[in-house]
């Protein structure tokens, strides 16, 4: 599967040794004997992070990742009966992109919704359930956080992208969990092809962000094609339709928000640059005070240099920035360990990695006004 080991076999080490059983995803489950005797989390971390999981009747297995304990994100599920599905999964259901291969050999692609099959066209984010996470009472002079989320793949008048409408519904997913802060759907948009309209866009930014408060923090991200200047929405025929970054800029202005935070996974997006102007309740507690604390802030996060191309990978099946930028969100940020992954905090792990993973190809930028420790995520302890 993918260049992956999948199903029964021998792996064979340099050393000589070798380990023989199951394997699921590219990950060990152990054997035919393990299987039948363990149930629960038999490896790794099943509560907050990636494991392998026997379903408690020894009818399947699932490897991915978990939040909350319940599977959430990426992962395999495989069932007794040699039926096996790939995809995402929200709060332990089948819900989003994925694919379900049935034991004789025939496959269903495209979009579920809380374990029910959707068909192959994507659904209104809307329709997709999340389980509601408690979120502690806030005050009058504490801060919130409302965000724009926007992905384009299948434009009519550029070459298609692959992966920047799942980053899209990675960020979505990720500002709707605890450590993005718990959105409530009216703190959130999200806009994902035929939707993301230049109409569409600048009205969702306008009417998000016009309802914070002077210590609200708010949120653009934006993946797609870009042209120096511009994000180029889902109607962009050319020549029309070009969301101009000065347009960007003035939404942004305009909000009564004390922090602004737009992230471009975008080519020409460092032409920005030419606008210089423990418990749930206690990570999210934790992530609002912070917030209150600092600086006002304008801060721009660009993926490339104008000069530059923003890559995808086949290996990642994400935009190379968008995948640095979640993984450092989700805690790989949090250089000094106290728990916030501070404004500069993220933009060195991406900046960082993303030279890294591309030969120096791309070269992820910061600009503005902005206050280097300014929190934009907790890591849950």
């Amino acid at each position: 599967m993918r260049g992956l080991k999948e199903g029964r076999g021998r792996f064979y080490y340099a050393n000589g040794n070798s380990l023989e059983g199951e394997w699921l995803a590219g990950e060990y489950v152990g054997n035919d004997l393990e299987f039948a005797a363990q149930v629960g989390c038999i490896s790794g971390n099943c509560t907050n992070g990636k494991g392998v999981y026997v379903f408690p009747d020894r009818k399947g297995k699932y490897v991915g990742y978990f939040v909350d304990g319940l599977p959430h994100g990426e992962g395999v599920v495989v069932y007794r009966n040699g039926d096996r599905y790939e995809g995402q999964l929200l709060g332990g259901k089948l819900t989003g992109k994925g694919t379900y291969f049935y034991y004789d050999g025939k496959q269903t692609d495209g979009y579920w919704n809380n374990g029910s099959y959707e068909g192959q066209q994507k659904p209104n984010a809307a329709k997709y359930t999340y389980e509601a996470v408690h979120r502690p009472a806030l005050g009058a002079h504490d801060a919130k956080v409302w965000a724009v989320i926007v992905g384009i793949a299948q434009y009519n008048h550029m070459p298609v992208l692959r992966y920047t409408d799942d980053d899209a519904y990675r960020m979505y997913a990720f500002f709707k969990s605890p450590e993005g802060g718990a959105l409530a759907d009216e703190h959130i948009r999200i806009l994902i092809d035929e939707e993301a309209t230049k109409t569409k866009i600048k009205a969702a930014m306008e009417e998000v962000f016009s309802q914070a408060g002077a210590n609200d923090l708010v949120i653009l991200y934006f993946s797609g094609h870009g042209l120096r200047g511009s994000f180029l929405p889902i109607d962009y025929d050319g020549y029309n339709n070009k969301f101009y970054h000065e347009e960007i800029n003035a939404i942004l202005k305009a909000s009564p928000a004390k922090f602004k935070l737009c992230i471009a996974d975008a080519c020409h997006s460092g032409s920005l640059l030419a606008m210089r102007d423990g418990a749930i309740e206690n990570i999210l507690a934790d992530y609002y005070e912070s917030l209150a604390q600092a600086a006002p802030s304008t801060a721009l996060i660009m993926s490339s240099k104008s000069e530059e191309t923003s890559l995808e990978s086949n290996s990642l099946r994400q935009g190379v920035f968008s995948h640095f930028l979640i993984r450092g969100l989700k805690g790989e940020g949090d250089a000094n360990r106290d728990g916030v992954i501070a404004l500069q905090e993220l933009f060195d792990y991406i900046r960082s990695n993303v030279r890294s993973y591309t030969g120096m190809r791309q070269s992820p930028l910061i600009t503005g006004s902005y206050d280097i420790n300014m929190p934009i995520a907790v890591v849950r302890q």
